[in-house]
């Protein structure tokens, strides 16, 4: 299941906001509706006027003016899907005991393990988990 969507918008095309309306309510439709999406306002490299450019904006406040074909704002894209990651997940430093060798195969399997090294003590690992996870690593936590 996705935690948010991203909704690539050709702002080129003279029915834009026709395209717009007909997307959300497919996703609405699809159950998905409620999801957090982040707008792409893609093609503004097509856009020579200045004042389209701005109405535009101004009927997508939300929205991420990009070009893909010239690259422009994709940096504040990418900042915009950064920022969205980092509420979803944690970094956690961990000693997990040889006992619960499940929780190591659950960090692999749900996250990212960063660093792992296996001592007399259990799998001190380094890893990033979704936040829904967090609880249950909670009592391995080294700091």
């Amino acid at each position: 299941m996705a935690d948010f969507l991203i909704h690539v918008l050709d702002v080129s095309h003279p029915r834009v906001y026709e395209f717009f309306k007909t997307t959300t309510t497919v996703l609405k439709e699809l159950g998905a509706g409620d999801k957090r999406v982040v707008l792409a306002l893609n093609k503004i490299d097509l856009i020579e006027d200045a004042s389209q450019l701005a109405e535009i904006q101004r009927n997508f406040p939300e929205g991420v003016p990009i070009s893909v074909l010239t690259g422009q704002g994709i940096d504040t894209l990418l900042d915009r899907l950064h920022s969205m990651l980092l509420d979803r997940v944690v970094r956690l430093e961990l000693l997990i005991p040889m006992n619960r060798m499940d929780l190591v195969h659950l960090a692999h399997q749900e996250g990212k393990v960063l660093a792992e090294k296996y001592t007399g003590e259990g799998a001190e690992m380094q890893c990033v988990l979704p936040k829904r996870w967090e609880a249950r690593f909670a009592p391995y936590l080294v700091r």
